[in-house]
């Protein structure tokens, strides 16, 4: 039996700002890869992914891949406390619509009653998914009126969700991070605790709004696959780190999209022409040594 890890979202105080990392352990075939992401505002700012082979881990092997997990995690959130990422990266937001303040959702939430928690939730997910097809269209046909208007109303609409992930996060950190009960003292190097993957049912909690956004894998329209949500996920990924300068990186996660989505004319294009780069990059260093 194959054992799956899962590293919790934890949320990141830094000047004033609350920032979400993400790692996850994803099995297959022979191959274990630990994934991490920061999020700012619903955005990936940044990723970082491992890969660890060998079979199913067992016994020893599963103890060093969770030290693994845990240690890729931890770098992460000591580089994002040092600021090491990229600000021009971080959504700023503009336009005339003001985003709820965070005291108010929180008063929103704590008000409804469940069964509006879960539409609230369910729409946070639709919310995720329909800013990638918009960002599509832009880049399909750039500088529309139109289109720029929308992008505009669902990245704002985008800010409120996560101001609402934000303060309902809170409540739910001392699941995430069961030993600390302070994580925003700065200087503190918070650790995730893992825990085994199990699907077993549960009731709308505090944490699925944060993964709403993060991870909109359940209450989708029929017409997309699983498949297909986590390849735009991993395609994302790969923009981030093509952002950073990091095209191996990139390259990895463009081929885990066209794998997920192979009809995907997009991702193919992208994995073909990185690696054509890639390859002309090779041979010039190479060039140049041997005329050296």
């Amino acid at each position: 039996m194959q054992v799956t890890l899962q590293g919790l979202n934890q949320s990141v105080d830094c000047d004033g700002r609350v920032y979400h990392v993400q790692t996850e352990h994803i099995a297959r075939g022979g191959e274990h890869q630990v994934v991490s992401q920061v999020f700012i505002d619903g955005c990936v700012l940044s990723s970082r992914s491992s890969t660890h082979g060998g079979s199913s881990p067992i016994g020893k092997s599963i103890e060093r891949l969770r030290q693994a997990l845990s240690r890729q995690h931890e770098m992460l959130v000591k580089e994002l406390r040092r600021g090491d990422f990229d600000e021009g990266s971080k959504p700023t937001g503009s336009g005339d619509i003001s985003p709820l303040q965070t005291a108010d959702i929180q008063t929103l939430m704590n008000e409804i009653p469940p069964e509006a928690a879960s539409h609230f939730v369910q729409g946070c997910r639709l919310v995720h998914h329909v800013k990638a097809h918009w960002r599509t269209a832009n880049e399909l046909a750039p500088n529309r009126r139109e289109l720029l208007m929308a992008e505009k109303l669902i990245n704002k609409l985008g800010e409120v969700m996560a101001s609402a992930c934000d303060c309902l996060a809170q409540a739910s950190m001392d699941v995430i991070v069961p030993n600390e009960t302070n994580l925003h003292v700065e200087g503190k190097t918070p650790s995730a605790a893992l825990i085994e993957t199990q699907d077993v049912p549960r009731p709308y909690s505090t944490t699925d709004t944060l993964q709403a956004i993060q991870d909109p894998s359940e209450h989708v329209p029929a017409s997309f696959s699983n498949a297909k949500y986590k390849a735009a996920e991993f395609f994302e990924s790969g923009q981030a780190a093509m952002r950073s300068g990091r095209k191996d990186e990139a390259l990895g996660f463009w081929e885990e999209a066209a794998t997920l989505d192979p009809s995907n004319e997009r991702y193919r294009t992208c994995v073909k022409k990185l690696k054509g780069m890639l390859v002309s990059a090779h041979n010039g260093r190479t060039g140049g040594a041997d005329r050296a």
